[in-house]
C-alpha cells in the first residue's frame, strides 16, 4: 500500500517545525498558518529552550500589538478616540453593538509591521480573541518572526497561577466486606 502525505515545514534560524493540519487554512486558493500563541512547535521554531515545560508567547508584545491592529481595522473593537465618555458632555450617542456576526468584505488584508519592515498578509476573522493567522509566504513569516524576535520577551511566562485543592484525588476503593482478604 502506498501513502501520499503532504506536510508543511517551516525553518527559521536551524530549527523547523511541522505543521500539524489543523494549523492550516485555505482562502481563496491561498494557504494560511495559524499562529497559537500555545503552540509548543511555534515556540520552538521561534527559539525557546526543550527544557521550558509549557512555552507560550503569551509575554510577547509585539504579537499583541499585531492582534490588536487587526482587530481595529476590521472594526472588531473602537478606537481610543472613538470611546464615548464617561463623564463630560458627549453629544453623540453611544453606538449599539451588534450582535451577530457579520459577513467580511474580504477574507484577508494586509497589516503594517510597526518597525516599518514591511507588510504582512493576515486572515479576515469575525471575532476578537481568535488568533493570527498569517499567508504561509516564506518571506512574509520571515518578517514576521524577526519582527517578533527583535523585543526580548520570556517563553516561560505563566499564564494564570495553579493550585493543588485535592477535590480530584482518587479515592480509595472501599473494600466488599464478603471478599476474603489476602491478611485472612
Amino acid at each position: 500500500m502506498v501513502t501520499i502525505v503532504k506536510q508543511v515545514k517551516l525553518q527559521f534560524k536551524g530549527r523547523s517545525w511541522v505543521v500539524p493540519p489543523g494549523f492550516l487554512s485555505e482562502e481563496d486558493e491561498e494557504q494560511f498558518v495559524r499562529l497559537r500563541v500555545s503552540c509548543y512547535g511555534l515556540c520552538i521554531l521561534l527559539g525557546s529552550c526543550k527544557k521550558i515545560r509549557n512555552p507560550s508567547l503569551k509575554a510577547c508584545m509585539a504579537l499583541k500589538q499585531l492582534v490588536d491592529a487587526r482587530n481595529r481595522k476590521l472594526g472588531l473593537v473602537e478606537e481610543e478616540d472613538k470611546k464615548p465618555k464617561l463623564f463630560g458632555d458627549d453629544e453623540r450617542p453611544t453606538p449599539k453593538r451588534k450582535r451577530k456576526a457579520q459577513a467580511l468584505e474580504s477574507p484577508k488584508l494586509d497589516l503594517d509591521l510597526p518597525d516599518g519592515s514591511g507588510i504582512v498578509t493576515v486572515k479576515a476573522v469575525k471575532w476578537t480573541r481568535e488568533d493570527l493567522s498569517v499567508l504561509l509566504e516564506a518571506e512574509q513569516l520571515e518578517r514576521l518572526f524577526n519582527f517578533l524576535l527583535a523585543e526580548e520577551f520570556c517563553f516561560e511566562a505563566e499564564s494564570r497561577g495553579y493550585r493543588r485543592t485535592g477535590n480530584h484525588v482518587k479515592k480509595p476503593k472501599m473494600r466488599d466486606p464478603a471478599e476474603p482478604s489476602d491478611s485472612d
